[in-house]
């Protein structure tokens, strides 16, 4: 029945992460946005890294560059969180709840303070150049409501690459002369996707960001959806809509 099933799909969407590249996520580079030095910078990202109860991907490549490896980051940190709100894709950060000060790490449109421009448009030309950049800010008091403080202070930009693979071009060839449509889903930034794909030898048509998704109605959505093949900054329940509506559409989808 998998077989079969697969002989008939008409459209193909994948995430950036791990199907164009991958997956092997490094940090080349850590860029101080505040006064605070390299080296206070690089001791709250150990205090951060230190405190998660977990480490994914991208938290364990921050904690080998700051280390050398991420066993290192294990070890008991210089001051232990009261708090934790783990990383999610819906959220796009997480933050460590220590006594005197809260950090958080995580997408730079999410952390970054509205203010900060210059931070903000940096991270933006680098999203551009397909490099993958987080941002680490810190605020004086933990989050209401799961909301983060407006009067945060931005600190740091974390700049991660990661490998196209070597045959995605023909990989996604092939898909495209069996007349399969390529679409890509992702929750990272538009640039940093756009830049990935073109990499990858996909031709992006129409590009929308999941907060103009989200604003849409059912008409324009369906149209985005089909004129659409790379949709970033997308969380769960907006991937569930753009495949709901390629179904809507008679498309048989497959999702990577």
């Amino acid at each position: 029945n998998a077989v079969e099933s697969m002989a008939n799909v008409t459209t193909l969407c994948f995430d950036k992460t791990g199907t164009l590249t991958r997956n092997k996520l490094s940090v080349t580079q850590i860029i101080p946005v505040s006064t605070l030095s390299e080296g206070e910078i690089t001791e709250r990202l150990r205090l951060y890294t230190g405190n998660l109860s977990n480490l994914n991907r991208t938290a364990a490549a921050v904690a080998r560059y700051l280390n050398g490896s991420e066993n290192d980051a294990l070890a008991l940190p210089a001051v232990t969180k009261t708090r934790e709100v783990p990383f999610t894709s819906a959220r796009k950060w997480g933050a460590i709840v220590l006594p005197e000060e809260t950090l958080i790490m995580g997408a730079p449109e999410r952390v970054l303070c509205e203010e900060d421009r210059v931070a903000h448009d940096q991270a933006s030309k680098l999203a551009a150049q397909g490099l993958r950049v987080l941002a680490l800010a810190r605020s004086k008091t933990p989050m209401q409501d799961g909301k983060l403080d407006p009067a945060r202070d931005s600190l740091a930009l974390i700049i991660l690459s990661d490998e196209v693979r070597d045959d995605i071009q023909e990989t996604l060839k092939s898909f495209q002369d069996q007349d399969v449509a390529l679409k890509v889903i992702s929750g990272d930034n538009l640039e940093t996707v756009r830049e990935i794909a073109q990499s990858a030898g996909m031709r992006i048509t129409y590009a929308y960001t999941g907060d103009q998704l989200e604003k849409m109605d059912e008409a324009a959505l369906e149209q985005a959806v089909t004129q659409g093949n790379l949709f970033a900054r997308i969380e769960p329940e907006t991937k569930r809509k753009l495949i709901a509506a390629l179904k809507r559409q008679g498309e048989y989808v497959a999702m990577v």
